[in-house]
Formats: C-alpha cells, structure tokens, sequence
C-alpha cells in the first residue's frame, strides 16, 4: 500500500516524514522521499520529479509483494504523478494527505528557512494547485504536462483515482501534526487490511 503525505513547499512533509518513521516502523511500514530513491539532481525539475514517481511507484509495488507498506513524504509528489507513472496501474487505489497551510503561514515558514528557492509566488500558487488537484487528477492538468515527461501518461489525469484527506497545519505544532499524520496512516492500513 502507498500512502502519500504530500503538498507544496513549507507544509511540514519532512519534518513529519521524519517523526511518524519510527512509529509506524512495526507496522511495516517505510518511509521515504525522494533522496532515499533517486539521485537529487542540482536543479530538479518537472520531468525529473516525474521519472522519479516511477521509482516510488516501483519501490511501493516491491514492498507491497512482501507484505509491507511505504508513506512517502517530504517532497511535493502530486497524486497525478503517481497515477500517471508507467507502473501506476498496478499499484491501484492508494490514499493521500495533502499537509496545507495558509498563505501567511507558508510564506512565515519558507522565508524563516532562509533564501526562498525560487520566488516565493510561485511555492504559493502551488499550494493552491495542490489544494484542486487532490479532489481531481484533472484540475488545471497543464501544470503537470506543460514541462513534465513525456512518459508521463497524463490520459490517466481523470476524476479521483486516490482517497484524499486534507490536514491544516496552519495552526498545529509538528508534534500535533505528527499524531494526526500516525492516525490518518493507521486508519488507511486497517482498511487496507479489513
């Protein structure tokens, strides 16, 4: 089973990544992102992000033939990518959290990182794609094909092909979102299994 805790820059996917790892260890579950995967190129883009869904894809289909489960988390993976990677079909249904915040939120915890990578307009206008895109594949789909890869199948950019969950993390401590993130991945496993 995928699970996929996922959203726009400064949304606390990392940081969370990093907590729920040990809790959710003995009910085999892996966490990761994408440097555990793939190689960070310098200046990772569209097309790389989405060869690189293929990888999560496939590392998720060989956990799940062994029994086991993986939460990927701590980069901004879009469900569609995920869905439109070549192996995509065969993972079949999988669920989602899209970590959101508000504006002023995110903008306070890009900018108290330091230098902002890239203009800090364009990490917000992504939460706000995030925030369409999990309730449909298709919402304003020009975002994942205008500079993505060609291998990317976007026909599959339809509907809901995921469970979707949205947590605000605007007003929460990462200690909080850690515990709702642990529930949210044990409730999916029980119904995974049920």
């Amino acid at each position: 089973m995928l699970l996929l805790v996922t959203g726009a820059s400064g949304q606390g996917k990392s940081t969370v990544r990093r907590a729920v790892a040990p809790r959710l260890a003995d009910e085999g579950v892996e966490c990761v992102e994408f440097s555990d995967l793939v190689a960070i190129p310098a200046a990772p883009d569209t097309a790389w992000r989405q060869r690189s869904a293929e990888e999560v894809v496939r590392h998720a289909l060989t956990l799940e033939r062994s029994g086991r489960h993986l939460l990927f988390a701590g980069d901004p993976l879009a469900p569609g990518e995920v869905v439109g990677a070549p192996s995509g079909p065969a993972l079949g249904a999988f669920d989602v959290l899209l970590l959101d915040a508000d504006e002023a939120t995110q903008r306070t915890r890009l900018t108290g990182r330091g230098p902002v990578d890239g203009e800090l307009v364009h990490h917000v206008a992504f939460a706000t794609w995030f925030r369409g895109h999990v309730r449909d594949a298709g919402h304003r789909s020009e975002v994942l094909t205008a500079e993505g890869w060609d291998g990317l199948a976007a026909e599959r950019l339809v509907g809901q092909p995921w469970r979707a969950a949205v947590l605000d993390t605007t007003d929460l401590a990462p200690d909080a979102v850690a515990d709702a993130v642990e529930a949210w991945a044990l409730r999916c496993l029980r119904r995974g299994r049920g």
